[in-house]
């Protein structure tokens, strides 16, 4: 099954139906604990442990690993709304960036057993953007769709030219 998801939405109109404020005070706060959390599971899985318990640890980390990204999505929400974020742009390789956040989720993807297939439009163009959060977001639509991609399945990934009065775009698709 292909899902193919278009967003025209005024980045006003969001903003006034989701209002995030957060402090930063209490944002130091959720990276510490969320971290703290982390190392320890980390430190524990270096124990030799009965099998069982060893993949009821390796579920704990990877779901610390999720509610990291969520908590840090929603500071970059914040910071977003507030005017705050900051972007690295310059010139990167589109093709570059899926194999790193593609890299990123092999070890999730494995443990559900889901094929991850990756298909690069050759000689693609550099793009200009902000490599870190374009990764972020093929990252993100990667783990929505190893939530929903039942065991035994495959997401494909495809990187193209647009075409017509869209060539002057690279297209990533994720189904």
């Amino acid at each position: 099954m292909t899902f193919v998801l278009c967003c025209l939405i005024s980045t006003k109109t969001v903003f006034q139906k989701m209002k995030i404020v957060v402090e930063e005070p209490s944002s130091f706060a959720l990276i510490k604990h969320g971290t703290s959390i982390k190392m320890a599971l980390d430190l524990i899985s270096k124990e030799n442990l009965n099998p069982s318990v060893s993949n009821m640890l390796n579920a704990a980390i990877r779901n610390s690993e999720r509610l990291n990204s969520i908590i840090s999505d929603i500071l970059d929400f914040s910071k977003l709304q507030s005017g705050k974020m900051t972007f690295n742009l310059m010139d990167i390789d589109p093709s570059e960036s899926a194999r790193d956040a593609v890299d990123s989720m092999k070890a999730w993807s494995s443990s559900k057993s889901v094929a991850i297939n990756l298909v690069i439009e050759d000689n693609l163009p550099k793009i200009y953007a902000d490599k870190r959060r374009t990764e972020q977001v093929i990252i993100n639509l990667l783990s929505n769709s190893l939530k929903f991609t039942p065991s035994g399945g495959k997401i494909d990934i495809s990187i193209k030219r647009g075409s017509d009065a869209l060539s002057g775009f690279i297209f990533f698709s994720i189904s």
